[in-house]
């Protein structure tokens, strides 16, 4: 009967006359093949075979307890950041890596797949094995990240996404979507290539199956929330697996075959040998990298001197490692070593970017001989390299001018940066996500808490694709963005702290993830601000931390060693200890002056009057408030310029001004609108009556 079944429905399916149903576009993830007797490979099943034919091809370079380190450690990463890191500049060519897929081969077609081989619809699957075709041959099937069998049409690293889908490709899906009835199931929505086009050509309406709706990612969160506000649009959740919803759109189906696929050979064991040994061991020195396994990195890349182009990236590799361990000096004398053959030069030119900006950390480089490096650069650089040259210059440049106290000019030469035409396929994943951050970060000291809120949110919409450490950064700045607003007016002040202490927890698990020192010592001294006047043992206990991580270490910069001891002396005062936390302050800005960074030396002379205001209540604080708003609004830093005078204000017990309120309730400063008009003061003042 069963038999019977299988031949009238496969007979109807070749004929054409395929089950109607009430969805025009259906769009399929790796969900679907979950069910037996599909039996498909995991992510994580594929990422271990990658690594496992890379470790036996260097079984005599790769110590047993670095291997070990590195298998302990790489399913903290995405499979397409382990394989975007394998195949990078001089490393696995991206054909041969892709040739995993080829394990998909073997895998079987199930009632899923039967039942929607069988409905007449235009199905989209981003799976790239070709069990709905063999499920149904009448289906009409498109493969939007290619198919196991074709490796040239495989897209699964980082750069295939950040680049989007081909013209031809965007224009058929998005005809496919555009006020049509859509059925998703099995997909989390990971895909920035392809989730955005459901914004670009929005359906009628969306059914998305998923068991737990809550694992979707961010951006399909945010397509839910831009449906429900459209009344023209429908977004409906179906809290089901695929195999639980399909039964009411396809009742009657066959059970599936079950005879067993031979597995067919991926290729990566002979493909590996084929490839220069230089350029294994780059690839797993950029994997330890992405790892955070920084000293084990240069211990096995230092020793050795490759040639061509791999020799290049090599240096770059063990510059990068000794830089994220504070060698900044180290890694600029590894950088700026000039090629020894004609082959190198080429690889060298387009670093002098990298290694202008170590050297300027470090430094040891003017601003004069930056520009003419980057001029002599732009002479012989073709015109699409440059264009990514030029940008990271510009996004180098905006932050340091954010750093320096320029936030205005350093968040309008960002917004250019961002909004250029094609800058996130110049940029790439990473080097955009990092642009938004500090993006974000410079509007926040501009004062336009909206905006940078925005961009905060496209920031870490993009850092699931980027390392552990970029992700730790994008969510730090988004931590300090939700501490300088307070919650939106129709929030909920607990749930905007529940909101705070989960992005600065989730900052520390990818930073710790990729034993991101410096970030981490940024990270644990933001908590310890944040928890000083709640629970100052536990402020304590972070400043600790962020000092082990070499937050005060000599090797840092002014700027970095100058705030973490304005860190401390929150902590200090906190704890009654005015002393202490004089003399941090007094330190802090010292620092801060010969880092010439003047905001910061703003922000440390305002924290010192106020300590010295505690010690001594006859100061006339007031006035010195007045005065520091004034070099707060000559630096652009309108959000700090309003908390001194909304402080002022209070002190002196007079109205906080209209357009104050006003400016307030237009940028965002929802905190500090509330207490202006609870008659608050607005830095940190009210906790020293307590």
């Amino acid at each position: 009967m069963a038999g019977s079944a299988w031949l009238r429905l496969r007979s109807a399916i070749v004929r054409g006359r395929s089950v109607s149903c009430e969805f025009q576009t259906v769009v399929t993830g790796a969900g679907i093949s979950v069910d037996p007797p599909s039996n498909l490979p995991a992510a994580e099943a594929l990422i271990e075979e990658v690594w496992h034919a890379l470790r036996q091809s260097l079984s005599g370079d790769l110590s047993d307890s670095l291997a070990s380190a590195i298998e302990s450690r790489i399913k903290r990463l995405r499979m397409e950041q382990t394989l975007e890191l394998l195949t990078g500049p001089s490393a696995l060519p991206v054909r041969l890596v892709v040739q995993v897929y080829r394990l998909v081969g073997n895998a079987l077609f199930n009632t899923n797949h039967l039942r929607l081989a069988s409905l007449d619809v235009d199905h989209f699957t981003l799976n790239m094995d070709t069990l709905l075709e063999e499920a149904g041959p009448g289906a009409k099937v498109t493969h939007v990240h290619g198919v196991w069998n074709r490796p040239r049409s495989i897209r699964t690293t980082v750069t295939h996404y950040s680049r989007g889908l081909s013209w031809r490709l965007t224009r058929k899906f998005g005809k496919a979507l555009r006020d049509k009835d859509v059925l998703v199931l099995g997909y989390s929505g990971r895909d920035l290539d392809v989730i955005t086009l459901f914004e670009r050509y929005p359906p009628k309406s969306i059914t998305w199956v998923n068991r737990n709706p809550g694992s979707c990612e961010r951006e399909v969160q945010v397509l839910r929330q831009r449906f429900d506000a459209d009344p023209a649009r429908e977004f409906l959740v179906e809290p089901k697996w695929a195999g639980e919803y399909l039964p009411d759109l396809v009742v009657d189906v066959p059970s599936p075959a079950t005879t067993v696929k031979n597995a067919p050979a991926t290729g990566l064991d002979e493909g590996l040998r084929r490839v220069p040994k230089e350029s294994r061991l780059l690839a797993v020195g950029r994997l330890m990298f992405g790892l955070g396994l920084h000293q084990d990195l240069y211990e096995l890349l230092n020793p050795r001197v490759f040639k061509g182009p791999v020799e290049i990236e090599r240096r770059k590799l063990i510059a990068r490692a000794l830089s994220r361990d504070d060698r900044r000096r180290e890694a600029l004398v590894a950088l700026s070593q000039r090629p020894n053959r004609l082959s190198e030069i080429w690889p060298w030119v387009l670093n002098i970017n990298e290694i202008a900006a170590l050297a300027q950390y470090s430094g040891c480089l003017d601003s004069r001989r930056l520009s003419r490096l980057i001029r002599i650069a732009a002479a012989i650089i073709p015109t699409h390299a440059l264009r990514r040259m030029s940008l990271l210059t510009r996004v180098r440049a905006s932050q340091r001018l954010s750093v320096g106290g320029a936030p205005l000019l350093a968040a309008a030469n960002l917004k250019k940066i961002v909004d250029a035409p094609k800058a996130h396929w110049s940029l790439g994943e990473s080097n955009y996500a990092d642009a938004l951050t500090w993006y974000a970060d410079s509007l926040k000291s501009c004062g336009d808490l909206i905006a940078a809120t925005d961009a905060a949110s496209r920031a870490i919409r993009l850092v699931e694709y980027c390392l552990p450490s970029q992700a730790a950064y994008a969510l730090w700045k988004y931590a300090e963005i939700l501490a300088a607003g307070g919650p939106p007016p129709t929030g909920n002040a607990c749930d905007h702290r529940a909101l705070l202490m989960r992005n600065l927890a989730a900052a520390i698990k990818y930073a710790t993830a990729s034993n991101a020192r410096i970030t981490l010592g940024w990270l644990h001294g933001t908590v310890a601000e944040l928890l000083a006047y709640t629970d100052t043992s536990a402020a304590r206990r972070q400043i600790n931390k962020a000092a082990a991580a070499g937050a005060d270490s000599p090797e840092r910069g002014g700027f970095a060693r100058g705030y973490h001891l304005l860190q401390r002396a929150v902590v200090e005062r906190a704890e009654g200890h005015l002393g202490a936390a004089d003399r941090s302050a007094e330190m802090a800005v010292q620092l801060l002056k010969l880092a010439n960074v003047p905001g910061a030396v703003i922000q440390g002379q305002q924290f010192l009057a106020e300590i010295r205001w505690k010690r001594n209540p006859t100061r006339d604080l007031p006035e010195e408030l007045d005065l520091l708003a004034e070099r707060y609004r000559g630096e652009g830093m309108a959000l700090s310029e309003g908390r001194v005078l909304v402080t002022a204000a209070v002190l002196r017990g007079v109205p906080v001004t209209d357009r104050l309120l006003h400016l307030s309730e237009l940028s965002g400063w929802h905190d500090l609108r509330r207490r202006a008009v609870d008659g608050e003061p607005a830095i940190d003042l009210h906790e020293l009556f307590l």
